[in-house]
């Protein structure tokens, strides 16, 4: 019979937790929480773009430094693929920042859209996460 409660209790607090998913929060929470993950996502951004300035740097850095011409190839052939990547990372940093900013207005929204919402957010999260696989690889070549 215990089994059976503590059974009930757990389908009970998921029916609930998931009633409170698709709830509309109100327009005064809804502006903090986007404005909390904009906040985020711009300092996110900020520490990728700092990062990848410093990644390129130390690439170019390696390039000044080779002196026989495989050497040079090798390192101009480093700063082209540190490059892509740096330029990937943003892309990516952005894209799940703008991502999070989009869910938390998902949340503004009627309980009946919030789904459709959310699938929007996803999609061009994804979409825009295959561009930045596409351009790197483009341009690692």
């Amino acid at each position: 019979m215990n089994t059976l409660h503590y059974r009930m209790t757990v389908l009970l607090l998921a029916a609930c937790a998931a009633a409170a998913c698709s709830q509309q929060e109100s327009s005064s929470e809804t502006q903090r929480d986007v404005a909390k993950e904009q906040a985020k996502a711009q300092a996110d951004d900020a520490k990728a773009q700092a990062d990848a300035a410093e990644k390129r740097a130390d690439a170019r850095r390696e390039l000044d430094k080779a002196n026989t011409p495989s050497s040079v190839d090798s390192a101009a052939q480093d700063v082209r693929e540190t490059d892509a990547k740096a330029r990937y990372d943003v892309a990516m940093t952005k894209a799940e920042g703008d991502y999070k900013v989009a869910m938390e207005r998902c949340e503004g929204q009627p309980a009946a859209q919030q789904s459709a919402c959310r699938d929007a957010a996803k999609a061009e999260r994804d979409q825009t996460e295959a561009a930045a696989k596409q351009q790197r690889e483009q341009q690692q070549q």
